[in-house]
């Protein structure tokens, strides 16, 4: 009798054993995925933040001074600032930098920008920003 005991125990055992291990296997895939997501979401947050101050850097260092009197035409239709723009302007290499970290891929230099659409009274900080980030994301 106290075999059987012992063995029905053993087997109990292994159920609850065996429990808690898919339900750690299980926690655990979730919570790597979660932080993929995360990651990649904080990774595109910090490419957006770079591209849009660099985009307003470019505008006010290049742009502002040299359309002054083209600002009403460019209110409705925007300014378009390439990435190969702003690092031909700033002499850096986007390569360094801007590429989406998951695939290791760089970002499209032509089809990543900001449009800047200046806005009355036209004072250099009187603008609308908008952005495409061709990344992979």
């Amino acid at each position: 009798m106290e075999i059987d005991k012992l063995l029905d125990n053993l087997k109990e055992n292994k159920k609850i054993v065996l429990s808690l291990i898919i339900g750690i296997i299980v926690v655990f895939t979730i919570l790597f995925f979660i932080g993929r997501f995360v990651n990649n979401y904080f990774d595109r947050k910090n490419l957006e933040k770079a591209l849009t101050s660099m985009g307003e850097k470019v505008y006010k260092e290049l742009y502002y001074n040299n359309l002054k009197d083209d600002f009403a035409v460019y209110e409705k239709e925007g300014i378009k600032i390439t990435l190969n723009e702003m690092f031909n302007a700033t002499d850096l290499d986007y390569k360094d930098y801007f590429y989406n970290r998951r695939t290791n891929k760089s970002c499209n230099p032509n089809d990543t920008y900001v449009m800047i659409y200046p806005k009355s009274p036209y004072q250099i900080n009187d603008y609308n920003l908008t952005f495409n980030l061709v990344c992979g994301y």
